[in-house]
């Protein structure tokens, strides 16, 4: 339920679901609803905002659509958080009608993840840097299991987002997990046999970056994994006319 003393505004008359839109984020954002509780019922939000129940009704659409409620058939909305789906439907729709994809995929993944693991270096826990431990002895035993070796990899970034403890980075990375998978695979089939080994050692290396508390050390480390790949992207986008 609302905590006391929401500050509802009525909406103004132009662009009303925005409006109503607006200042139930600013609602969620102030803590007046907490993760898990409901919103009043749309009749109740239509007075308060001094507007119809569709206009609420969109306004509720549209926070859902971006994961920040959830909808069920007559029961009031609750609010849930953000997700990263929209993001994630978003980039998988980008990189299939852009013909360079696999190329601005790494470079989006490298502009991301090269602050992430900086942050990491400074911000992880113990119980973070644990979990990423797990993961590298894990993919020690996979050099020679190219898929469930990727696996490893795409959780090990993503432990790593997460231990960087920016909730926008993280929320991109998970968004960005298929697009991962697939440049991945894409550039590891077109390595030799033995490229698990090198990425394993660079792993390695990102782990004691963070270890040691070194985000220098961490984003240079980074830079150098992606540097790796680009010879390889180039090659594919030439071998493929830019048909990737």
């Amino acid at each position: 339920m609302a905590k006391e003393g929401l500050p509802l505004k009525r909406a103004r008359r132009t662009r009303l679901s925005d409006s109503v839109c607006e200042q139930l984020v600013q609602g969620i954002g102030a803590g007046s609803f907490e993760l898990g509780s409901a919103l009043p019922s749309e009749s109740a939000l239509a007075q308060e905002f001094g507007v119809s129940k569709p206009v609420v009704r969109e306004a509720l659409g549209k926070l859902a659509s971006f994961g920040a409620l959830q909808i069920r058939q007559g029961r009031p909305a609750t609010v849930t958080g953000l997700t990263s789906s929209p993001l994630r439907e978003f980039f998988s729709l980008a990189v299939q009608i852009q013909p360079e994809s696999l190329r601005e995929a790494i470079e989006l993944r490298r502009a991301i993840e090269t602050q992430t693991v900086a942050l990491a270096a400074v911000r992880a826990s113990d119980e973070e840097i644990g979990e990423l431990r797990a993961l590298v002895d894990q993919m020690a035993g996979q050099t020679e299991m190219l898929m469930p070796f990727i696996e490893t990899d795409i959780k090990f970034h993503q432990a790593v987002a997460r231990a960087s403890h920016n909730r926008l980075m993280r929320l991109l990375m998970d968004a960005l997990e298929e697009i991962m998978r697939k440049s991945i695979i894409n550039l590891q089939t077109n390595r030799k046999s033995g490229d698990t080994n090198r990425k394993f050692v660079i792993h390695e290396r990102l782990l004691k970056a963070i270890e040691d508390r070194d985000p220098v050390a961490a984003a240079a480390t980074m830079n150098e994994h992606f540097d790796a790949s680009a010879a390889v992207v180039t090659k594919l986008l030439n071998e493929r006319g830019a048909s990737v």
